[in-house]
């Protein structure tokens, strides 16, 4: 018989492997990372494995909602300890912490930076500024390429066609993005804007990062102008939203906000004029009444002596009465001339009539000297804008007809 030397028992062999791993000291508190898999769940315990593109491991980790609680598929990085179970013999490894990486990772900076900006008020609802309703001019923070600023101009134009509208031009994704916007938020708080609208489309949380990040939410809370943050879906709640005066679900949404609808309005005015009309008219014919009761019983008591001047009263009270009407009607009537002479002095009918409108590093001018030669400047017509460099400057004294 072959001589086998010394026989160990299973158990005996499985104590000595379980004596190997926790002597040595290599293997305590290692971190390993890998892709979650088969997760599952018995009371506070968590039971997965951790596997790689050529192996994987059983992993246990007790009390796993005091750490990160990952999800199936989701790249993390574990730390602990790896277990020999004596008596079914088997390896695993006990997690004390867990790490998301990747999109996961990407979740929790955002919920740390969360914590640190509310901690420091940004998001404090006392320090929002309300936004106006009736806003003349606004200016929309966002790339002109972009399929956004196109729904933005369409939806106001549907309802109001006076409202000024500006575009910031900025990138709203990629490395720079943030600092862009930023920067243009700063620029454009100066510039006497109604409301500035900040807005993106939808994308994935990485194209919406610039919208989560510090210096963008810094730059909106400081602003003292009114500003819509419109950014991704309805969905999608950023940063940049929670620092915001104002939050929509989305840019369409921030556009019909501050489109109020002109005609509405004008005959919301109108509609208000004539109450006010009716009201004032039907005061004066209760006060009339009035007045014809207590002369009719000062004349009853007094006899004929009140006759007289009760007939005077009466002509009196009628002149008052006609000539508040013709007040009212004066009144309406010029409201109704100026609403009129509003619309057409808009600036779609101005641009109608054959006039253009030109723009100088993005502000109107109306004169020839505040322009100098090389200067670039935009031409703006009723179908489009043209671009174009001043050659030449000629200034002219047009109540005299000669040159200055």
């Amino acid at each position: 018989m072959e001589n086998y030397g010394i026989v160990l028992s299973v158990s005996e062999l499985n104590e000595i492997i379980n004596r190997i791993f926790k002597s040595e000291e290599m293997l305590h508190g290692i971190s390993v990372s890998g892709e979650i898999s088969g997760l599952s769940f018995s009371g506070a315990h968590a039971y997965f494995t951790l596997k790689d593109e050529n192996s994987q491991m059983n992993c246990c980790c007790f009390s796993c909602r005091k750490t990160y609680v990952p999800k199936n598929g989701e790249a993390v990085v574990v730390k602990g300890s790896p277990d020999y179970w004596v008596k079914g013999g088997r390896l695993s490894f006990n997690v004390d912490a867990i790490q998301p990486l990747g999109i996961g990772l990407l979740y929790q900076k955002i919920e740390e930076l969360k914590v640190k900006l509310r901690a420091e008020g940004v998001f404090d609802e006392d320090k929002k500024i309300p936004v106006p309703r009736f806003s003349k001019n606004i200016c929309v923070v966002t790339s002109k390429s972009g399929a956004v600023i196109h729904d933005i101009i369409k939806t106001v134009r549907k309802k109001n066609q006076s409202l000024n509208i500006t575009v910031c031009d900025v990138r709203v994704q990629g490395e720079k993005a943030a600092e862009d916007i930023a920067r243009a938020l700063k620029n454009v708080d100066k510039s006497g804007f109604d409301v500035v609208i900040v807005a993106r489309g939808g994308g994935s949380l990485e194209d919406l990062m610039p919208f989560y990040s510090e210096e963008v939410a810094l730059a909106v809370s400081s602003m003292k102008t009114p500003v819509i943050s419109a950014v991704g879906h309805e969905t999608d709640f950023s940063i940049c939203d929670m620092a915001a005066d104002l939050r929509m679900p989305t840019p369409t949404a921030a556009a019909e906000y501050v489109a109020y609808d002109e005609n509405a309005l004008k005959m919301w005015v109108l509609g208000e004029l004539s109450r006010q009309k009716n009201f004032i008219l039907n005061n004066l014919e209760r006060k009339k009444t009035r007045l014809v009761s207590a002369l009719r019983a000062a004349s009853a008591a007094a006899g004929g002596m009140i006759g007289d001047r009760l007939t005077r009263l009466k002509k009196a009270n009628a002149a008052i009465t006609n000539a508040a009407a013709a007040m009212i009607e004066r009144k309406s009537g010029r409201t109704e001339r100026a609403i009129v002479s509003l619309e057409k002095s808009g600036p779609l009918n101005r641009l109608k009539a054959g006039y253009f409108k030109i723009e100088k590093g993005g502000k109107t001018i109306s004169k020839i000297s505040q322009t100098a030669y090389g200067d670039e400047v935009k031409i703006y017509g009723i179908d489009g804008v043209a671009h174009a460099s001043i050659l030449k400057t000629e200034i002219y004294d047009i109540y005299h007809n000669k040159k200055v």
